[in-house]
């Protein structure tokens, strides 16, 4: 009870601190304040995928986009689900009545920061091309933002995971190795940058050949797809063609920014696929 008091304490100090300081994504107590607004449209349910209100997820990174969506396809009640990739690993979203419903298991490369082993969340640490899992054991594989970094440089995320050999087609690995592991009938939730094919050597965006490839390799039975984009305005529905253009802005490396530009990809393609 302590450690959550405090915990709290510090995200208000956080989040009055980014308030005050220029609002600049990234820096401290954005994390705070991106939290706050996925919990409010979560509360007063804004997300709808066939159009966002104006104004939506102003100078906020694609999670505002990926959560809302992910919880608008993820049926309520009980069953087995994989996190791939460590997105959900918050207490906010992991005590949402159709999570908490569920048995979930978080794989990604190394331990994180935080864990919340009292609340029955399975951790494993391996690369998502090769997991331990067994053939058709998951009803849903959850993978936001994960797959463009296979076979690139992790540094950033996990020390000691940047001296793997590159491999930027191997994301095709891990997308069959997800449908392995999905029993017939059961969904993988992927959302991905898209836009204009581009290596940053941490990430890739990927262009409408390589969602094509994903597509292929999953073998999916069924297939619904959504583009989202950021404007001038807010995050708004877009189409492949729209966004065929879309870049990144990496401010992690120092890159300048202001309002009226992305804060990380420029457009985000989610996909729910039915095995």
């Amino acid at each position: 009870m302590m450690a959550a008091t405090l915990q709290a304490a510090s995200g208000k100090l956080k989040l009055a601190w980014f308030l005050i300081s220029g609002k600049r994504p990234f820096s401290t107590g954005y994390g705070a304040y991106k939290e706050e607004h996925v919990r409010g449209v979560l509360e007063r349910g804004e997300f709808h995928p066939g159009k966002l209100p104006d104004g939506y997820g102003l100078d906020l990174d694609e999670r505002i986009i990926e959560y809302p969506w992910l919880l608008s396809h993820l049926p309520s009640g009980p069953g087995l689900l994989l996190d791939a990739g460590s997105a959900l690993n918050f207490r906010f979203l992991l005590d949402l009545p159709a999570l908490a419903a569920k048995t979930v298991h978080i794989c990604t490369l190394a331990p994180e920061k935080e864990s919340f082993w009292e609340l029955g969340i399975s951790y494993t640490f391996q690369d998502l091309r090769r997991t331990c899992y067994r053939d058709a054991f998951f009803d849903h594989v959850v993978s936001l933002s994960t797959v463009e970094h296979i076979g690139l440089d992790n540094g950033r995320f996990y020390t000691g995971q940047s001296s793997s050999p590159r491999d930027p087609a191997s994301y095709l690995d891990a997308v069959r190795e997800m449908a392995r592991i999905l029993k017939p009938g059961g969904r993988l939730y992927l959302t991905i940058p898209y836009g204009r094919h581009a290596d940053l050597g941490w990430l890739q965006i990927f262009d409408a050949a390589m969602l094509d490839r994903v597509l292929e390799a999953f073998g999916a039975s069924k297939v619904v797809e959504q583009i989202f984009r950021y404007t001038p305005g807010g995050w708004q529905v877009g189409t492949r063609a729209d966004s065929a253009h879309a870049s990144y802005v990496d401010l992690h490396t120092g890159a300048r920014w202001r309002r009226g530009l992305p804060v990380a990809a420029e457009s985000v393609a989610c996909l729910v696929l039915t095995k």
